[in-house]
């Protein structure tokens, strides 16, 4: 077995009923793309143990149906629908379950969408405990966190420049560039610069390092300039000028996680996603706040770099982190 190989097994060993769904390779393969045999087949036969896993996976996948092809909006929104129909999905006491329970099969709509049903879309996924880069046809950069997908259209990118991002991921812009992002929450408008945007379970957040970014929102149109973030949370929109912490907001790229004055919950769902945990906080710690920083090398360590100010302990049981 090749080195290759045997890598992509050790990845797949890691593998939950989630990932495996969210996987191009294995959705191909559980629809007959033969191509894939090869590799599954192997894996199941050395790991039986997955074999439960898999099969349910498969199931998932196989029991998605549509009577036609709708428009892209639409797709997602069946595919969501028939995967909750499909499937029962238990509410985590995890910080960043609580939040937003369906978020995997969120991600999992839009995977099975853009790389089943729709070949003219790139999508990227970075999984829970990574990062990526990629470079988009113009040159310019996509920096993805944990846990966050992003797609384009290859075809015509020089015309129509415009990535959709569920997650968060820094953008590095080429200059002279038209370029669009596009969310849930707001779309942000950009022309060679470099910037943050965080879109997630209702709030999206862009820091502007470099350049203009242009933010418009259900409500309002935004102009920001260097060391500018905005914040739409729930609706409200608010803009903070702060160089200094807008800079080290895109710091995670390098490993480093800065906060000021942020909800402890937030910052404790960047944690669960760096090192893919459950961490599950008293209700009453729900209001408390964190001003710091953390380092993604050693979970240990960056926990009671969050915890120990706010006198704070946590004890690990079973796969979940406990705060008390």
């Amino acid at each position: 077995m090749n080195y290759l190989i045997t890598e992509w097994m050790d990845k797949y060993l890691q593998y939950t009923i989630t990932d495996f769904v969210a996987d191009e390779s294995f959705i191909a393969w559980t629809r007959g793309d033969n191509s894939h045999s090869a590799i599954w087949e192997s894996f199941l036969k050395d790991h039986p143990e997955k074999r439960s896993s898999v099969e349910e996976a498969q199931a998932l996948i196989l029991n998605l149906k549509f009577d036609d092809l709708p428009k892209p909006k639409d797709a997602q929104e069946k595919i969501w629908e028939a995967i909750i129909s499909e499937t029962d999905i238990p509410k985590s006491k995890s910080i960043y379950s609580r939040t937003i329970p369906y978020m995997a099969a969120a991600m999992i709509a839009l995977v099975l969408y853009f790389t089943v049903f729709n070949t003219d879309y790139k999508v990227v996924k970075t999984y829970a405990s990574a990062t990526t880069v990629t470079e988009l046809p113009d040159g310019s950069e996509v920096y993805s966190n944990a846990n966050t997908i992003f797609q384009y259209k290859k075809a015509g990118w020089s015309d129509d420049k415009r990535v959709e991002l569920d997650g968060e991921a820094f953008f590095d812009v080429e200059k002279g560039a038209s370029f669009v992002v596009e969310t849930d929450y707001g779309e942000v408008s950009v022309l060679g610069t470099t910037f943050n945007v965080y879109a997630r379970n209702q709030r999206l957040e862009v820091s502007c390092e470099t350049g203009k970014v242009r933010v418009s929102t259900e409500d309002t149109i935004v102009l920001l300039t260097p060391g500018m973030t905005l914040y739409a949370i729930d609706h409200k929109v608010t803009t903070q000028s702060d160089i200094q912490n807008q800079q080290a907001r895109g710091s995670w790229r390098f490993g480093e996680y800065h906060y000021q004055d942020k909800l402890l919950s937030y910052v404790l769902q960047d944690i669960e996603r760096v090192w893919k945990v459950n961490i599950e906080l008293p209700i009453q710690y729900d209001t408390m706040r964190y001003t710091g920083q953390f380092n993604k090398k050693d979970k240990d360590i960056a926990l009671k770099a969050v915890l120990w100010p706010l006198n704070l302990e946590y004890y690990e049981r079973n796969d979940s982190i406990i705060i008390r």
